[in-house]
C-alpha cells in the first residue's frame, strides 16, 4: 500500500523538447521536401513484420515499414537505389539505377515483396523494386502511404 501511495504523490515528469515544439515545426517535419525528386514507397511488401533499408548511392536514407514513403532531393546524374531486407526476412536485396535530369519529372520507386508456401511446402520469396511513372507514383503515394523523413 505504501508503494501505491508513493506513486500517486510523485510529481509528473517535466515536458520534454518534443512537447514544447511549435506545431509548425511538427507539420514541416511531416511533409516531404519541396524540392524532392526521388520518392520511395512501400504500399504492401511481404514479409510484413520486417523493415527494409533504402539506400541511395550506398547511403542509408530510410527504413520503410508498410504504408510508408520517403522523399529526398538527389543531385542530377546517375544514381543507384538499393533495398536491403534484414537477414531473417529471407528476402533478397534489390537495386536499380536511375538518372536525375535537371527539371525532369521526379522518380517513384515501389518496394514490393511476396512470401508464399509453394510446392512441397517450400517457401518462395520474391522482392522487387519497380519504378513507376510520375503520375501513377504520385497517385499511389496519396492513396496508400504516410511520410517518413529521410535521414
Amino acid at each position: 500500500m505504501s508503494v501505491a501511495l508513493l506513486l500517486m504523490v510523485a510529481p509528473a515528469p517535466a515536458p520534454g523538447p518534443a512537447a514544447s515544439a511549435p506545431p509548425a515545426a511538427a507539420a514541416a517535419a511531416a511533409a516531404p521536401p519541396a524540392d524532392a525528386n526521388l520518392y520511395v514507397y512501400r504500399d504492401h511488401a511481404e514479409p510484413l513484420i520486417f523493415t527494409p533499408s533504402v539506400k541511395v548511392d550506398g547511403r542509408k536514407v530510410a527504413g520503410l515499414a508498410q504504408k510508408q514513403f520517403t522523399a529526398l532531393h538527389v543531385a542530377p546524374g546517375n544514381h543507384l537505389i538499393e533495398v536491403d531486407w534484414p537477414f531473417l526476412s529471407r528476402q533478397g536485396s534489390v537495386e536499380a539505377y536511375f538518372t536525375i535530369v535537371d527539371s525532369g519529372p521526379p522518380h517513384y520507386f515501389e518496394i514490393m515483396g511476396t512470401s508464399r508456401t509453394g510446392v512441397m511446402m517450400r517457401l518462395e520469396m520474391r522482392s522487387e523494386l519497380a519504378e513507376r511513372p510520375a503520375d501513377t507514383g504520385a497517385e499511389r503515394l496519396r492513396a496508400c502511404c504516410h511520410f517518413k523523413p529521410a535521414k
